[in-house]
């Protein structure tokens, strides 16, 4: 018995191969799969500032918007702690809120030149993006986009006029929403002189005037009225008339913008900024700033009020020569660049403008992060690769050898037959059927681990 195995090593060897046959496919797609759970899947997370120049203090408003990329998607990274780093200096540390942003406030002990770029680095510091980088970039402190995306709008009404008497109408702060009380001037000049004691009669359609449509110009031949609009197409037409009897004529359109946030003027003079929205937002993204820098950003939660509104209310961080643009959307957002700022009034009689302001993105983190992950997931890939590729070779050279044994147990036994022809020998053999069976066999390896692998590069 001992010397018909050690006769037939062939047997032993099929038999250690066939139990390892099951094996290597196995042990390949647990290799695959342990490899890419150390790995861990592709965290594509980024971090946005928007923003403008700092103030004349020195301290940057930033709007810093943290997300996470999800088959083309973002996803808020809500309540996370961030921070801000120049080189080895720590400038700020905050939390997002549920939207993924946070407004910080970076106080620099210099006023950086406006050719030098500040090298910012933002860093997560909690949940499970702990320690990663989320944008690491130079920012120019004074980014002229900002410049250029602010335009005056001017108080005066434009429309006709006719008469010897030249009248002119302007809004107070330049603009007007739809169904909230905004304060217009009327004057009334002949040859650029005041006309004091000119009687002035207002009329129009889709506005109402408060306290009078009738009115009387003062000394510097100018009049108040308060004026509601509720339609954006609303007109207005103005005849005064000075005590000898000459008249002057303006017709023209307010600029009223329906569905705007409106801004409290009375609430203004006492140093506080009180937010209406006329259609229940649920937020409100306010920005201060004036010609030169971005002041302060908040996101305030709006309370619904019994008209179908919603208010809110914090304190006026600047009043000098300064704006407050207050929107459904946050800053960044298409809709803010046809929106327009309320301007902080200094002076209580003299009207002002309101201005068109785009808040700017100084730095995006999303494109370094993107690249990152598919480096990372490309590496995953060629590991997957690589894992499958040698099973398959390993597979294949294990069904080749015991087919080769097989082939060798099949010769020895024939040739120990004497009587058996050399045709039949050659048949049970397999000859050139044997090499075909094993391009079959190969072929059908190559598939399998082919469809494994194509799988796998597609999944990570």
């Amino acid at each position: 018995m001992e010397n018909h195995r050690a006769a037939n090593p062939w047997g032993r060897q099929n038999t250690l191969i066939a139990k390892l046959l099951p094996v290597i496919p196995a042990v390949a797609v647990a290799s695959v799969m342990l490899s890419s759970l150390l790995a861990g899947m592709p965290n594509t997370v980024a971090a946005r500032i928007y923003g403008g120049p700092p103030g004349h203090d020195g301290t940057i408003a930033w709007r810093v918007v943290a997300s996470w990329r999800d088959r083309g998607s973002y996803v808020p990274l809500a309540q996370q702690q961030l921070s801000i780093q120049s080189h080895d200096a720590l400038l700020a540390v905050g939390t997002t809120d549920n939207e993924g942003a946070w407004e910080a406030r970076i106080p620099l002990h210099s006023l950086p030149s406006a050719t030098d770029p500040l090298d910012i680095t933002v860093r997560c510091h909690n949940g499970k993006n702990s320690g990663d980088v989320l944008l690491q970039a130079p920012i120019a402190l004074y980014p002229p986009v900002w410049r250029t995306s602010i335009r005056r709008v001017s108080h005066r009404i434009e429309g006709r006029r006719t008469g010897p008497l030249q009248v002119d109408v302007s809004l107070m702060r330049g603009t007007i929403a739809a169904t909230f009380p905004e304060r217009a001037v009327v004057r009334v000049t002949s040859n650029s002189t005041p006309i004091p004691g000119a009687r002035v009669v207002l009329t129009g359609d889709g506005v109402s005037f408060q306290p009078s449509h009738t009115l009387s110009t003062n000394a510097q031949g100018r009049a108040e009225v308060t004026l509601v609009a509720p339609l954006p197409s609303s007109t207005i037409e103005v005849q005064a008339t000075d005590a000898s009897g000459q008249s002057g004529t303006f017709e023209g359109v307010l600029p009223v913008r329906a569905g705007a946030f409106w801004i409290d003027p009375d609430r203004l003079v006492q140093n506080t900024i009180a937010v209406t929205s006329p259609v229940g937002h649920p937020y409100a993204y306010v920005t201060v700033f004036d010609e030169h820098s971005r002041l302060f950003g908040a996101r305030l939660s709006l309370t619904r009020d019994a008209f179908g509104g919603a208010t809110a209310t914090m304190p006026l961080p600047s009043r000098a020569h300064s704006w407050i643009l207050a929107i459904p959307d946050p800053p960044g957002a298409e809709i803010e660049r046809q929106s327009l700022a309320w301007p902080v009034i200094t002076s209580p009689d003299e009207p002002a403008e309101a201005t068109h302001v785009s808040t700017p993105m100084l730095a995006d983190g999303m494109p370094a992060a993107i690249a990152a992950s598919k480096e990372r997931r490309h590496a995953h890939r060629l590991r997957a690769l690589l894992i499958l590729t040698a099973a398959a070779m390993i597979e294949t050279g294990l069904i080749g050898l015991r087919s080769r044994n097989a082939r060798q147990q099949i010769k020895q036994l024939l040739a120990s037959d004497v009587e058996i022809e050399i045709s039949i020998s050659r048949t049970v053999v397999g000859g050139v059927r044997f090499w075909l069976m094993m391009l079959i066999g190969t072929s059908l390896i190559a598939v399998a681990f082919g469809t494994l692998a194509f799988v796998t590069w597609w999944g990570m």
